[in-house]
C-alpha cells in the first residue's frame, strides 16, 4: 500500500507514472490561464518534466520582470536622468528583496493549501500542487505588474479602470487555486470548497496569533 507523507510525495511514487507529453512552458501557461480547467492542471501534471527547480524559476523570472518594469514605470515617472549603475544596484537590491519576499510567501501558501486539503482527507503531493500555483501565479504577477504601471499609474479613471481589472484577476486566481486543489487532490467541488475555507479560517488565525502577540509584548505605560 502506497503511504503519503505531508512533506512532500508518496513513498514509492514513480516518476514513469507521468506518461504526458513534455510541454513548453509557453503552453502550461496558455492552458491554465487560457483554457482554465481542472482538466488542463491534469495535463500539466501529466508532464514528466514537472519538478520544483522548473516552478521556482517561472516565480524568479517573473519577479524580474515585475521588479524590471516597476524600475522603467518610476524613471519614466519622474523623468530624471538616472545613472547607470544607480539603477543597476536599484534594481538589485530590489529584485533580491522582491524574490525573498514573494518565494515566502508563495510557499507558505502552498503548505497551508496542502494541510488543508490533508486535513479534509485529501492526499495533496506538495509538488503537485506547488507547480500548479506557479503556473498561472507566475505569469499573473506580471499581468497585475503591467496593468498597475499601464492603468494604475495614470490616477482618475485610471485608478478606477485597476481597481477593477485588479478585482477580476484576484477572483481569477481563487478560481485557478480551486481548481488546482481539485487537480492535485482529487476532491469533488464541495470539498474542494471547504479546503479553501479551511485555508482562510487558518490564514486568518494565524494573523490573529501574530496580532495578538504584538499587542501583548509592548509594555503599557506605567501611571506616573
Amino acid at each position: 500500500m502506497t503511504e503519503y507523507t505531508f512533506d512532500d510525495k508518496p513513498k514509492n511514487d514513480d516518476k514513469a507514472k507521468r506518461t504526458g507529453d513534455p510541454l513548453s512552458w509557453s503552453q502550461v501557461f496558455q492552458l491554465v490561464l487560457a483554457r482554465p480547467s481542472v482538466k488542463s492542471f491534469e495535463v500539466i501534471l501529466d508532464d514528466p518534466t514537472v519538478s520544483r527547480s522548473r516552478a521556482w524559476s517561472w516565480i524568479a523570472i517573473a519577479c524580474a520582470i515585475s521588479v524590471a518594469i516597476t524600475v522603467i514605470w518610476l524613471m519614466t515617472l519622474f523623468s530624471t536622468p538616472v545613472d547607470s549603475l544607480s539603477t543597476l544596484i536599484y534594481g538589485g537590491f530590489t529584485f533580491f528583496f522582491t524574490v525573498i519576499f514573494v518565494a515566502f510567501g508563495f510557499y507558505l501558501t502552498v503548505r497551508l493549501l496542502q494541510l488543508s486539503a490533508r486535513i479534509l482527507g485529501g492526499r495533496t503531493m506538495f509538488l503537485d500542487l506547488f507547480y500548479a500555483m506557479a503556473a498561472f501565479n507566475a505569469p499573473l504577477m506580471v499581468i497585475n505588474y503591467g496593468v498597475s504601471v499601464m492603468v494604475g499609474g495614470s490616477g482618475g479613471t485610471g485608478l478606477l479602470s485597476f481597481n477593477l481589472v485588479s478585482l477580476f484577476l484576484s477572483l481569477y486566481q481563487v478560481l485557478l487555486t480551486a481548481m488546482a486543489i481539485k487537480a492535485t487532490s482529487h476532491f469533488g467541488w464541495g470539498r474542494t470548497i471547504a479546503a479553501m475555507i479551511v485555508f482562510c479560517v487558518i490564514v486568518v488565525a494565524i494573523y490573529m496569533l501574530i496580532i495578538g502577540a504584538i499587542v501583548f509584548s509592548v509594555p503599557y505605560p506605567t501611571p506616573l
